[in-house]
């Protein structure tokens, strides 16, 4: 269940913030939502992103907060706790994620960009890639899927698409090399698209 955040003006044709609700049911999963969430409040981008913090933090190590069932208690739980402890067995380049998102209001767009940043030093700084196996994954699983992914970028090259390639070549020049063999098995994130501001609100 999703609800936009920007509307496009019938008049000028430009996009613009949606006014908040003053008080929104709740929806979504009392574990992983934003204070905000629990507060009845309108949620924006910097909630969403919050819960997916709140989903990585569970994945490392567990929430602090797994066993309470009461909503009031999760809420002062959420609000008090400190990062130390909120981040005691996570990557430490979570923390200032947490930190930028804190600052942020319903109107407020998150710095993408600098998220990313801090995902990638993580990434870089344990050793490892966007193509190394989940953990229900084997070698096997990975060949495969690499396979896949270059017998489609093939297939594009069979259809004359000089285009495309010299996107690539130029993309590949724009990477570190160490890390363009991950952008071109899974090139879903360009990250000079965050700097982008296609919805300049």
């Amino acid at each position: 269940m999703v609800r936009s955040f920007a509307l496009k003006d019938s008049n000028t044709g430009k996009f613009v913030l949606r006014k908040p609700r003053k008080r929104v049911l709740l929806r979504g999963t009392l574990r992983y939502c934003s204070p905000n969430v629990h507060r009845r409040m309108e949620q924006g981008r910097n909630d969403d992103l919050l819960s997916l913090l709140y989903m990585l933090i569970e994945l490392c190590s567990g929430l602090p907060w797994n066993a309470i069932k009461d909503e009031k208690v999760l809420l002062q739980m959420k609000e008090g706790i400190t990062t130390d402890k909120l981040f005691k067995k996570t990557p430490t380049e979570f923390t200032p994620i947490y930190d930028h998102l804190m600052t942020l209001q319903y109107k407020d767009r998150p710095d993408y960009k600098f998220i990313y940043d801090q995902f990638m030093k993580g990434i870089r700084r344990l050793g490892t890639h966007f193509v190394d196996a989940y953990d229900w994954e084997d070698d096997k699983d990975i060949r495969e899927a690499m396979q896949l992914q270059t017998a489609l970028s093939y297939h594009e090259e069979d259809k004359g698409r000089k285009e495309s390639r010299n996107k690539t070549e130029k993309k590949k020049k724009d990477f570190d090399d160490s890390y363009y063999l991950d952008f071109r098995y899974y090139p879903t994130t360009d990250p000079k698209r965050f700097e982008e501001k296609l919805i300049p609100i």
